[in-house]
């Protein structure tokens, strides 16, 4: 494709080494403006919700189902700015991201496939005009209906910004800076929501989808990396740390973190292995592992786990140490009670497993006049005979794994 100017991508102008690309709707603010002004000036949040489940079936496309939310609304256009001041709120992390990354030359592109007329009013209204103008805006116009005005009741419409499904194909604008030379090409990072946001996922090196939403089920089928994020302060650390070298990015992309979904949230002091992160330190005490300890307590083991996936705890044996206070646990009983039937069963498996010979002859005889010998005269039975139960029934604390 050759060499793009940075005239044809405005955000390669400071020459950044990463640019974040954000949708705006329900990820820089808290509420979605149109689904607000749909519910409460249009034809109301039943039948919106209705489009929207025919949307995730396919049963029609995003872009009808959004013209025709849009339709229903009467209001004149600068009513419903007005209307969208008083209720859509920043989200609680964005402003301190929006002056870090200020500082920090990274540019803020917000694509959306909402109006760009109303996201530049409400960014204006919550950041301040100045500020609003310094980010760019890629996103869907406004015209007014023929013969009327846009600020007349029943005076406005959309205008799509493209021909695609869902009005406005946010991965046109982000692929271009995806195919820049390797020499040339900034760090991308997303975040978003919903399901117009997964081509625009798929462009970028990071994809921060909102917990609890659309785009989390959606990048999982698809399997496309990504980290979840509750708001802008949880991007603003993760996108910190990787600026700052502490993180890469595909370390970041962990999926659904603990909160979400039993995953567990990042440390950039741990390592990502498969399900689990593990402390790098290898001294560090590690929740998943149960350790036995000789006097039934379980104490946590400072067994290096880095070099091994793992899907469920292991159980590993050792020596309490001197000095150390065991850690009570809610592992369940039968995990204790399991433990101490391992040398029982060991035992009674060797016994069994014995080979048994002729009555008269074989080894199987000669070891039952032997038993018997012991037995008449009442003497005790050589200790050497009895080693094989000892190393059987030796305490678990000489056993380093029972896997």
């Amino acid at each position: 494709m050759g060499s793009t100017s940075p005239i044809e991508l405005p955000a390669l102008k400071t020459n950044p080494k990463f640019i974040f690309f954000t949708d705006f709707d329900g990820t820089i603010t808290q509420q979605d403006s149109n689904d607000f002004i749909t519910d409460n000036l249009g034809f109301g949040q039943a039948l919106r919700r209705k489009l929207n489940e025919d949307v995730l079936y396919g049963r029609t496309d995003f872009r009808d189902a959004f013209r025709d939310m849009l339709d229903s609304i009467n209001a004149p256009f600068d009513q419903c700015i007005e209307v969208l001041k008083k209720n859509i709120n920043l989200d609680p992390g964005f402003k301190a991201f929006f002056e870090w990354a200020k500082e920090n030359n990274i540019p803020i592109v917000v694509l959306s496939g909402g109006m760009e007329p109303i996201i530049r009013a409400l960014l204006a209204h919550m950041l301040g005009a100045e500020a609003a103008d310094t980010l760019q805006i890629v996103s869907n116009h406004v015209a007014p209906r023929e013969g009327k005005d846009i600020n007349e009741v029943g005076g406005w419409q959309i205008v799509f910004r493209d021909e695609s499904g869902f009005g406005h194909d946010k991965s046109r604008e982000i692929r271009p800076y995806a195919n820049l030379p390797a020499g040339e090409r900034p760090v991308l990072f997303y975040a978003g929501d919903g399901v117009s946001d997964l081509s625009a996922a798929k462009e970028t090196d990071l994809l921060f989808a909102k917990a609890g939403r659309d785009l989390v089920k959606f990048c999982e089928n698809e399997n496309v990396p990504f980290t979840t994020f509750n708001d802008f302060s949880d991007i603003h650390a993760t996108v910190k740390d990787i600026v700052e070298g502490r993180l890469g990015v595909k370390e970041a992309a962990i999926g659904r973190k603990k909160k979400d979904n039993g995953k567990p949230a990042h440390n950039s002091a741990s390592v990502y292995q498969g399900n689990y992160y593990i402390p790098k330190d290898s001294t560090r005490h590690s929740p998943n592992i149960p350790v036995r300890h000789h006097n039934s307590h379980l104490v946590h083991s400072p067994v290096a786990l880095s070099h091994r996936r793992i899907d469920r705890p292991r159980e590993c044996l050792r020596e309490h140490q001197p000095g150390e206070e065991p850690h009570h646990h809610h592992h369940d009983h039968h995990y204790h009670r399991s433990v101490h039937l391992i040398p029982s069963i060991i035992i009674i498996i060797i016994i069994l497993s014995r080979p048994t010979g002729d009555k008269k002859t074989g080894p199987s005889s000669q070891a039952n006049r032997s038993r018997n010998d012991y037995r008449q005269h009442g003497q005790p039975r050589p200790s050497h005979q009895l080693d094989w139960m000892a190393s059987a029934c030796a305490r678990p604390s000489q056993s380093r794994w029972l896997l």
